[in-house]
Formats: C-alpha cells, structure tokens, sequence
C-alpha cells in the first residue's frame, strides 16, 4: 500500500456499509481531486438517538463540506465490535486516502474503552512509506472533536495531539473543538471566549486551508535517509559545523 498523493485504494465490497459519504469521493478505488476528510465518531455508546459528539463532528464537517470538502464518516464502534483485519485494514487506508482526519468523542480521563486509543495504536503499528519511511499520517491535518469536563478536555487532547504528530500529522492552530459536556460552550486551551459553533468554523477553515497547503506542498522529508546518515555521525558533524 502506497502512502502519498496519489494513492490507491480498492474498498472492499464486505465493509462499504459502515462508511457513510456525502459524495461519490471514492470511485473506481481512485480519490478525486477535491480534499477529502476522514471523521470518525469514537463513542461506544450504542444509542440511536445523536449524541453531543455526533452533533459537534457534524458542526465541523458541514463546513468542510461548504469549503469543497468531501467527507466521510464512520461509528468507529461498528469497526470494534467486529473487530476483523478487514474492518481495521478499510479503516486505516480511509485514513491514508483522506487529507483531514477528525476525530470525536467523549472526554473521560482513564476511560479503558477508548476507542480512538485504539485507533491511534492501529496506526502506530501500521506500516512506513516504503520510499520516505515517513508514519501514514505525514501530509494530513487532523482535528479532535471532544466533549466533557473542561479539565479531562485539556488532558484528553493533550495526551492525544502528541501521538497524533508523533503519526505526522500536522495539526493547525484552532483546529480542534473542546466543548463542554452539553456541546454548547467551547472550553478550548486559551482564555478566549467562544460558543462552540464559532470553534467549529474557525477549526474547519483552518482544517481546509492546511489541507489544500500540504497537497500542493508534501513534506519532503525521507526520514529513513536521515536516520541512515545519523547513525554514521553526519548529523553529529553538521552540528559541530555550525557551531564552528
């Protein structure tokens, strides 16, 4: 599987039913031109009715949508309970195949049914770019969608952004929205004050602009050429050379 602009993917026919598109973005296994955005609710809950979380992702993704974005989403809950290689390998090359990422659900500190936890060692395990050795979500942005006390917010998204970038994905400034448990009041990082449908306009925008910066300007950078060139002392001698 090839990570990249331009990648290929054949969905298999066993899996389309727990991806929900808004558009025909996927046609023939070959992604169309315009953005795509990858949104995937991480709730366990098996309540029918819409949750805060279903409403807030839904506040993020209809402005995407707006901005030429074409999007998917999925109950990341269908995929656990079944819990196949099939399930996990459709997921994952969505990921691959998408330029945005948005992640959603409850914030609960020390919760062991996380299941964007469980997302996020999938895509750790997952394989390098063959050519760049760079982790699958080098070249997309990626936003998280909480909802929850103010303080398990912070340490949520805390916790979660650094694995997240650790993967290489780029994650822009108000990108991210953090609401309260009620999905009314944005409790975000700064002592700015905004309703979480104004959090939600500046995330999508700033998702889209990112977005549209990294497809036309990949990140180039081969991280199994540097680490080659690290262990034979050549980043060691640049430093000295700078300093000198």
């Amino acid at each position: 599987m090839a990570f990249g602009n331009g990648r290929r993917y054949k969905f298999p026919d066993s899996t389309k039913s727990h991806f929900q598109c808004n558009t025909k973005a996927f046609v023939s296994g070959t992604l169309r031109s315009m953005p795509c955005a990858a949104a995937f609710n991480c709730t366990s809950s098996s309540n029918s009715a819409p949750s805060v979380v279903d409403r807030l992702i839904g506040s993020v993704t209809t402005v995407l949508t707006g901005l030429r974005i074409n999007v998917s989403l999925t109950g990341l809950r269908n995929v656990i309970l079944n819990d196949t290689d099939d399930e996990w390998d459709t997921v994952l090359s969505r990921i691959i195949d998408s330029d945005i990422i948005v992640l959603g659900g409850r914030a609960s500190v020390g919760h062991p049914d996380d299941l964007c936890l469980r997302l996020l060692d999938r895509l750790e395990a997952a394989p390098l770019d063959e050519d760049t050795k760079q982790p699958p979500l080098y070249g997309k942005v990626a936003c998280l969608v909480l909802a929850g006390p103010e303080a398990d917010c912070r340490a949520v998204y805390s916790s979660k952004v650094i694995r997240l970038t650790h993967l290489g994905a780029t994650i822009p400034p108000d990108s991210s929205l953090l609401a309260d448990s009620e999905g009314e009041r944005h409790v975000g990082l700064s002592s700015i004050e905004r309703d979480a449908q104004t959090a939600a306009m500046f995330a999508a925008h700033n998702l889209a602009w990112f977005c549209r910066l990294l497809r036309d300007n990949p990140v180039p950078t081969n991280l199994g050429m540097l680490a080659e060139q690290a262990r034979h002392g050549s980043a060691l001698a640049f430093a000295d050379a700078i300093r000198d």
